[in-house]
């Protein structure tokens, strides 16, 4: 889910107050309210605390989540308590924590794994994902305050936590054993101490932006601040809480709303004057997407993109004095900060007002609150563009679960790869890995023309085992290939539960069979989006992931991938029949799919044909006109499978052949030959010059139609493409007045004649039927239903 504004910590010191109401259980000792510690981790730009937990009492340091379900803290390693008591299935805990799953534990019974227990879903919100745990109760001890000084700790004897594992940690703070979830909940800890300790279901949190400590203060005011400040109701503004009825988690149960905290913001003002923005999108709709929420898991805010390139030009606009510097990442709105002021709410830059319900209601954002000092001389602003794809490589990545005990892995996706492929050097654990032998029937079925004899050491490891079976993993990002063991291991996913039409829940599901990868050496990875481990190969052969997870998950041989371009959420690849949550009313337009027999991979054995997938395209349309180009292009050559048209995952951009590129540009530059030409930027060989109001006034982008063969004799269907699928912005320091074509020139020998590159496939319903040999499409701007790709899917 993708709010549409996202107001992330970077407070110096705003005190948020937040209350609602819940039933209060009584107990002997009530004091006014408790008060728990947060630091920032200087590493990961946390916010961390701590509490006493378990028998004996130990200090556990949390990462602080505002909208967490619940607490959650690693239960596989070192957890040691005698008061440790896990919820057992349909109790009074399981019950109130709102989970509706019972599971069984195969091994011997220990925290966060016993029999006849709930479970819940512990998320990691920072890294987004999640898995199953153990509901249980433990105690639970923090320091009461009476607002003004700290008191006496108190203990809560059965307080409700889920048992995350180790992997879950990955992401967190260094020394971190889990997150502390402040959100809507029952289970949450603003709920379980206001009815432990009967005050009131209020808590605020002032986060400090420099090495000491700010606090969490649950319970009613006032609260008493240095130096001798004291804040009470009347010092406050109050704006609504809104619900969002769908669940914004990584992982979560059909119906289960939001837990995060979410505000309503009219409109945005910088230096008192109204940004131009499209103002729907501050609204929650039905499927939960838009609005604006409080979050503390992320250290910058994040806009929707027409947000963001709304109110950065309109800052930069209203800073228009200073000088602007090169970007320095993550942020693209950069300033030489020896021509800003100084004043005592931090530097002297246009405020930034967030109007709320009305226009008495103003969250002001002064420069202490807007602005990040990256160096000596630089200040950016501290907003970040809501974008799925890694920023730097324009890499799209997903991530499995692999291995025993299971580990989440972050993969590049491949969508023509011929297999998945991960480095075996660095840290493979699995007690579930097999090396494929030599001559075994998987060996033959993967192709596979190579076997290593006994020239790998002993102990054996993965990756290296004698007689073993080998293939030949191949970076297409960086053109490098190896050899590389063959192997099985297990693979989970997660499986969709369809119980409506809007949202199925989701559950993690493992394969029974080992699933078919390859082990290259760690040098492959090289030129791969960081924290990445290998690469999806979704191609269509046997060792390709829609193959195998097809025999693995008895589903049909057909997959559909979604790419979400601009947002902050996730786009989404789905294995099996499209399900009644996602899009199954869209009516898709269907081209053949092509064998090329040639392999277009930059390693491969003799006689192997390509697994990429190829469609015919017959005509290129600008503005319903044909592009003049010649049409032996556009056919695979069967002999050296030279030519065609192949899509891609690994290719940002479109490319054509130097003949078809020269062609198309001409068609394009009569189609909008009233824009300026400007420089180009690199890599975009056309770009125009926006600057000029009067040259936008008026202005209509030429429409680019791909023609394609279609699926009956002799008749064609067409894909039009939208704007945002041929037409690039570039972000690169003063470029926000360019707009330049998305292909590039492919070079006169250009082994495949046009590649449609991520650009081109981005927010398009793309469906992959390996069985019919066919490839439906749709664009999701041209659909009533799907806003973007990441509209049903979260």
């Amino acid at each position: 889910m993708a709010s549409s504004y996202c107001l992330y910590a970077i407070l110096l010191c705003s005190l948020l107050f937040i209350t609602s109401t819940i039933a209060q259980n009584q107990t002997s000792f009530r004091p006014k309210g408790l008060i728990i510690p947060v630091t920032k981790d200087a590493s990961t730009l946390q916010y961390l605390t701590q509490i006493q937990q378990r028998t004996p009492l130990v200090p556990i340091s949390l990462t602080l989540d505002l909208g967490g379900q619940f607490l959650w803290v690693d239960c596989d390693q070192g957890y040691v308590s005698s008061s440790y008591k896990p919820a057992r299935c349909r109790s009074a805990q399981c019950s109130l924590g709102g989970a509706s799953s019972c599971g069984e534990c195969f091994s011997p019974p220990r925290p966060g794994c016993n029999n006849n227990t709930c479970g819940l879903l512990p998320d990691n919100t920072v890294t987004r994902t999640a898995t199953s745990g153990e509901l249980a109760s433990d105690i639970v001890s923090v320091q009461s305050s009476n607002g003004k000084n700290p008191g006496r700790s108190v203990s809560d004897k059965n307080f409700l936590f889920v048992c995350g594992a180790t992997f879950l940690l990955q992401g967190l703070a260094s020394g971190v054993k889990g997150m502390a979830g402040l959100g809507r909940t029952s289970i949450s800890l603003p709920s379980q101490f206001s009815a432990k300790f009967s005050f009131p279901r209020k808590f605020a949190l002032c986060l400090t932006s420099s090495n000491s400590k700010g606090v969490v203060l649950f319970g009613d005011g006032p609260y008493f601040f240095l130096p001798n400040r004291e804040f009470s109701n009347n010092d406050f503004q109050y704006t609504p809480l809104f619900i969002n009825p769908v669940s914004t988690a990584s992982a979560f149960s059909s119906g289960q709303p939001s837990s995060e905290y979410f505000i309503g913001v009219k409109s945005i003002k910088i230096n008192q004057k109204v940004v131009p923005i499209n103002t729907t999108l501050l609204s929650i709709d039905n499927q939960g997407i838009g609005g604006t929420k409080i979050s503390t898991v992320n250290p910058y805010t994040i806009l929707e993109t027409s947000l963001y390139n709304a109110i950065t030009n309109f800052f930069v606009k209203e800073l228009a004095n200073v000088t602007r510097v090169a970007a320095v990442a993550p942020f693209r709105v950069c300033f030489d900060s020896r021509n800003i002021g100084s004043t005592r709410v931090g530097p002297a830059v246009p405020s930034i007002d967030l109007v709320l319900q009305n226009e008495n209601v103003v969250w002001t954002i002064f420069g202490a609150n807007s602005m990040v000092q990256v160096s000596e001389n630089v200040l950016c602003l501290g907003v970040l563009d809501g974008v799925f794809k890694d920023e730097i490589t324009e890499q799209y990545v997903t991530q499995i679960y692999q291995r025993t005990p299971l580990v989440p892995v972050n993969l590049t996706v491949d969508l023509g790869g011929r297999f998945l492929w991960m480095d075996c050097e660095n840290d493979y654990i699995s007690s579930s890995y097999k090396n494929v032998p030599c001559g075994s029937r998987p060996c033959k079925l993967s192709g596979s023309q190579g076997c290593y004899g006994s020239s790998c050491p002993v102990p054996p490891r993965p990756g290296c085992n004698n007689y073993t079976c080998s293939h030949i993993p191949y970076n297409p990002i960086k053109r490098s290939s190896t050899d590389g063991e063959l192997a099985q291991d297990v693979i989970a996913l997660w499986s969709i539960n369809n119980t409506n039409n809007n949202n199925g829940s989701k559950i993690l599901s493992s394969s029974t069979s080992g699933v078919m990868f390859n082990c290259p050496g760690d040098f492959l990875l090289e030129k791969l989006a960081y924290g990445v481990k290998g690469m999806a190969g979704l191609g269509n052969g046997y060792t390709g992931l829609p193959s195998q997870l097809a025999r693995a998950f008895h589903l049909p041989r057909k997959f559909a991938i979604c790419l979400s371009g601009n947002t902050k959420s996730n786009g989404v690849i789905l294995f099996g029949e499209r399900q009644s949550y996602y899009a199954s009313n869209e009516v898709l337009t269907y081209t053949p799919l092509l064998k090329n027999p040639v392999s277009t991979a930059g390693a491969y054995f003799p006689g192997e044909p390509s697994v990429e997938y190829f469609i015919g395209i017959e005509k290129i349309l600008v503005n319903g006109k044909i592009v003049p180009i010649d049409n032996k292009l556009l056919a695979i050559n069967k002999r050296n499978g030279v030519g065609g048209t192949k899509i891609s995952t690994v290719v940002p951009y479109g490319t054509m052949e130097s003949s078809i590129y020269k062609a198309f540009e001409d068609a394009f530059l009569k189609a909008i030959a009233k824009v300026p030409i400007a420089k180009p930027i690199s890599p975009f060989e056309l770009c125009f010059n926006l600057s000029n109001s009067a040259t936008l006034t008026g202005l209509v982008i030429p429409q680019v139609s791909l023609v394609l063969q279609g699926v009956h004799h002799n008749i064609s269907t067409t894909w039009d493409l939208s704007m945002n699928n041929f037409m690039a912005s570039p972000t690169i320091n003063d470029s926000s007045n360019l707009l330049c074509l998305g292909f590039l020139d492919g070079g006169e020998n250009a082994e495949t004649s046009i590649v449609l590159g991520g650009m081109q496939i981005e927010e398009n319903l793309l469906e992959f039927d390996l069985v019919k040999k066919r490839m439906g499409f749709k664009s999701v701007y041209m659909s009533p239903d799907l806003v973007s790709c990441s509209n049903k899917f979260r």
